[in-house]
């Protein structure tokens, strides 16, 4: 069979998305040597991303297409098809937010959350822009829906009247790290000048992750007196709530951001 993967989440400062996907690369390749896969990337810079599987069942299809124009093109119309990049393929899975139109291959759209839609005022506004008006028809336009948890395939049914049978629920694996040892663990904690205990947080900073509430519940528990709370992750958006509430809790002093950190640190302050 032959596969095709839209890997263009990769582009970006590697959060959710787009380690959801890398992992998901690596797992493929480490355990199906007898499908073909092409990986659909397009970025204007031309930079490839690093960590993709260099087995021989895999190949990399990159364009440098203007990502705008793609966008609007697969979402308003129905060219060009994915075949025009990939060639005759079986399947074509989108783990983004577009599903491209085509010729005769199955299109498999992977559903994170619909906070665009049910919670607009939590997500990027471009992200509503686009994905609030169009959502319906890239889930119409799949042939297989998989979401990553039951309570995400009830929104796709309930806000996108799809049909039931044609979701499925994957959930996500984890992610493996290698166990630091004690000299590792104290070189990070110079490294960040970590002095005891900590609470750790990693995820991007945005008002989906009601951050103004963890950082009262961090204040009224008293838990500062004996740990830091550590966040590990970019800023997102809206931030100004977010840092009012920070300046104006009594622990604000035990609470530091270290912003994004390597997948090396990050094992280390696991």
């Amino acid at each position: 069979m032959k596969i095709g993967i839209d890997i263009r989440p990769l582009r970006d400062i590697m959060t959710g998305i787009g380690r959801y996907l890398l992992k998901m690369l690596e797992a493929l390749a480490e355990r199906d040597r007898g499908n073909n896969y092409i990986l659909f990337y397009n970025s204007l810079k031309g930079r490839i991303p690093a960590g993709l599987p260099q087995n021989s069942n895999f190949g990399l299809a990159s364009f440098r297409w203007p990502n705008k124009l793609l966008t609007a093109l697969w979402g308003f119309t129905p060219f060009p098809k994915v075949e025009k990049f990939l060639g005759n393929i079986d399947v074509f899975h989108s783990p983004s937010f577009q599903v491209p139109p085509s010729r005769e291959s199955a299109r498999v759209f992977t559903v994170f959350d619909l906070i665009p839609i049910i919670h607009p005022e939590m997500a990027i506004p471009s992200s509503v822009r686009h994905f609030r008006p169009r959502v319906k028809h890239y889930a119409k336009r799949a042939d297989l829906i998989v979401a990553i948890s039951r309570a995400t395939a009830l929104d796709v049914v309930n806000y996108l009247g799809i049909a039931e049978e044609k979701v499925v629920v994957v959930y996500p694996g984890t992610t493996s790290f290698i166990k630091a040892g004690p000299d590792d663990i104290s070189r990070m904690k110079a490294k960040f000048n970590i002095n005891g205990e900590y609470i750790l947080f990693v995820s991007r900073l945005d008002p989906r992750k009601n951050l103004a509430r963890l950082f009262r519940a961090f204040d009224l528990s008293g838990l500062y007196k004996d740990l830091e709370l550590l966040f590990v992750g970019p800023k997102g958006w809206r931030m100004d709530e977010i840092f009012r509430t920070w300046r104006s809790v009594r622990c604000k002093d035990r609470i530091r951001w270290l912003d994004y950190v390597t997948d090396t640190d990050l094992a280390r302050l696991y």
